[in-house]
């Protein structure tokens, strides 16, 4: 059910929006990777379900997958990303001396 309704909101969304000249891509979402717990074949076929029916609506711009780190393996892989998507990108929290514990 969860499925069919983020599929109803993602064609609406896309099909609202696909003509702004602001939108060059769309991202399957922020961190997806983090919102739960999924098996690789569930996280498989949510980001394939979802990037094509991006692509049904608009096929013009590029499917983006930002997640929160990357592994070649564990349920959301490189390797699955990279199939279904046209872009990868991570964003990895930096490391900051400012909070980092320091040791004398």
């Amino acid at each position: 059910m969860v499925i069919q309704w983020e599929l109803r909101f993602v064609r609406e969304f896309v099909s609202t929006f696909k003509d702004h000249p602001a939108i060059i891509g769309w991202d399957l979402g922020n961190e997806c990777n983090c919102m739960g717990a999924a098996t690789r074949e569930q996280a498989y076929t949510w980001t394939a379900t979802i990037a094509n029916a991006i692509r049904a609506v608009d096929p013009t711009r590029p499917v983006v997958s930002g997640l929160h780190g990357l592994t070649p393996t564990g349920a959301w892989t490189m390797q699955d990303q990279g199939e279904l998507t046209d872009l990868l990108t991570t964003h990895p929290y930096p490391f900051s001396p400012r909070t980092a514990t320091r040791t004398r």
